[in-house]
C-alpha cells in the first residue's frame, strides 16, 4: 500500500518516470530507485490485469532490444496502452486506500489559452514532428561523442562510430565505473557487454534485420536530449502515449523585430494545479529549436537551460546544453566529432571486449547474493506482495 501511495504522490508532483523510459536502454537493467518505487506497483497492476502466469511469462521471456514488440505479443496490448491503463489504475488504487488527490490526466493533454493562435501553435507541433523524423535518418558513416559534466567534472562519455551496417560504441559512467561496449555487425548481430570493476558480462545480444533500429537506439539517444525540439518534447506532452502530464499554453508571441524569436509560456502538471511553470524561447530560423528555457517549480526554485547550435551531421542541432540549477549547480552536455585516434581507440576497445566475452571468473559473494535479489527478486516479490494484500483487503470488504 505504501508504495502505491508514494508513487501516486510522486506522480502528482510530476516527478514520475514514464514506463516507456524505464524499459528504454538508458534505465533497463539498472538498479536505480525507480526500479523499486515504480516496479512494485507495476507488478501488482500487471498481475491483477493479466494474471500471474502472463506476468511471469513477460518477466521471463522479454529482453530490452525487442521489449515493445514482445510485450505486446505476450500481453495483447501495446506498452503505450499499458502505460495509460497503469496510471489510471494507480489513481483508483490510491483512492481506494483513502488518498484523495486530483485525478491525473492521460495521453498528453495540451490546452491553449484564448491568447494563443491555434495555427501558430500547430506550426510548432509540425516542426517538432519534422525534427523527430529527420533525426531518424542518420548518415551511414560518422563518428561522434557526447560528454556530460557536472560542476566541471566529467560524469559520462559516450562514443559511437557507424560504418554502413557496423556499429562500435563505448559508453563510460565514471562515477559507477561501468563501461558498456556495443558491437553491431553486417550480419545483423548485435551485442552489448557491460564491464564493472574488471568483470565483464554479456548484457544483451540479438539479431536485427533492420540496423536502423539499433542506430536509433544507440546513436540517436546521444544527441536527443540536446536537440532543442526534443527538449520541447520532454517538457510538453507532444508524443502520444509517452507523457501523461497536462499542459496549458498560456501565451505564444513574437519578441524580436526579425520575427524569428518566439516566447512560449506554459504550465505543466494537473488541470487545476500546475506542477511546473516554463518560459521557453524558440527560434523559427532554427526550425523552431529551443534557444533557452527557464523552469520554476512549486517551491519557487528555478532552473535554466541554454543551447548552442551548429550544423551537425546535416542537421541544425544543439551541440551544447548548459543547465544551471536552483542551488547554483552547473552541468553541461556537449556533442562533437571524434578524431581519428579516438575512432581507432574505440574500435580496438569494443573489438577486444567482444573477443573477451563474459568474464569466466566467479562474481564476488556480495554480487552473487545481492544482484539477483535486487534485479530478479526484489521488485517482482514486492509487486506480488502488493497484489496479494490488495486481494485480501478487497475480500474482507466483500465479506463485510
Amino acid at each position: 500500500m505504501e508504495m502505491i501511495l508514494e508513487l501516486k504522490k510522486t506522480a502528482d508532483q510530476g516527478n514520475q518516470y514514464t514506463l516507456m523510459e524505464l524499459v528504454g536502454p538508458k534505465y533497463y537493467d539498472r538498479p536505480i530507485p525507480a526500479v523499486y518505487t515504480h516496479g512494485g506497483p507495476l507488478v501488482a497492476y500487471l498481475i491483477e490485469r493479466y494474471g500471474p502466469e502472463t506476468f511471469f511469462k513477460l518477466y521471463r521471456d522479454v529482453r530490452q532490444p525487442t521489449f515493445l514488440k514482445e510485450s505486446e505479443r505476450i500481453l495483447g496490448d501495446s506498452w503505450a496502452s499499458v502505460e495509460i491503463d497503469f496510471w489510471q489504475w494507480l489513481d483508483a488504487e490510491a483512492a481506494s486506500y483513502g488518498l484523495v488527490t486530483e485525478p491525473s490526466l492521460t495521453s498528453g493533454t495540451i490546452v491553449l489559452s484564448d491568447e494563443v493562435n491555434p495555427d501558430e501553435w500547430q506550426t510548432v507541433r509540425d516542426a517538432y514532428s519534422k525534427s523527430r523524423s529527420r533525426m531518424s535518418n542518420w548518415p551511414r558513416h560518422f563518428a561522434i561523442k557526447a560528454e556530460y559534466s557536472q560542476d566541471e567534472k566529467l560524469k559520462f562519455l559516450t562514443e559511437v562510430i557507424r560504418d554502413n551496417d557496423e556499429i562500435w560504441a563505448r559508453s563510460r559512467d565514471f562515477d559507477s565505473k561501468i563501461t558498456d561496449f556495443v558491437a553491431a555487425t553486417p550480419e545483423h548481430r548485435i551485442a552489448l557487454f557491460r564491464e564493472n570493476d574488471g568483470i565483464q558480462r554479456l548484457a544483451e545480444s540479438g539479431d536485427t534485420s533492420n540496423i536502423e533500429e539499433y542506430v536509433s537506439r544507440y546513436v540517436q539517444s546521444i544527441p536527443s536530449t540536446l536537440l532543442g525540439m526534443a527538449e520541447l518534447g520532454r517538457i510538453l506532452p507532444l508524443d502520444e502515449g509517452e507523457r501523461f502530464n497536462h499542459a496549458r499554453i498560456k501565451s505564444f508571441e513574437k519578441i524580436d523585430e526579425r520575427h524569428t524569436l518566439w516566447r512560449l509560456r506554459c504550465e505543466v502538471g494537473h488541470a487545476d494545479r500546475p506542477v511546473k511553470t516554463f518560459e521557453i524561447l524558440l527560434d523559427s530560423a532554427l526550425d523552431w529549436n529551443v534557444r533557452r528555457y527557464t523552469c520554476w517549480r512549486p517551491d519557487n526554485t528555478e532552473q535554466t537551460a541554454e543551447f548552442d547550435f551548429a550544423e551537425f551531421l546535416g542537421h541544425a542541432i544543439a551541440i551544447k546544453r548548459t543547465v544551471t540549477g536552483p542551488d547554483g549547480e552547473h552541468s553541461e552536455q556537449v556533442v562533437g566529432l571524434l578524431d581519428k585516434s579516438d575512432v581507432e581507440d574505440v574500435r580496438v576497445a569494443v573489438n577486444a571486449a567482444a573477443r573477451k566475452g563474459p568474464t569466466p571468473e566467479p562474481m564476488s559473494l556480495s554480487e552473487v547474493i545481492l544482484r539477483p535479489l535486487h534485479l530478479a527478486i526484489a521488485w517482482p516479490v514486492c509487486g506480488l506482495s502488493l497484489w496479494l494484500v490488495s486481494r485480501k483487503r478487497r475480500s474482507k470488504g466483500a465479506d463485510n
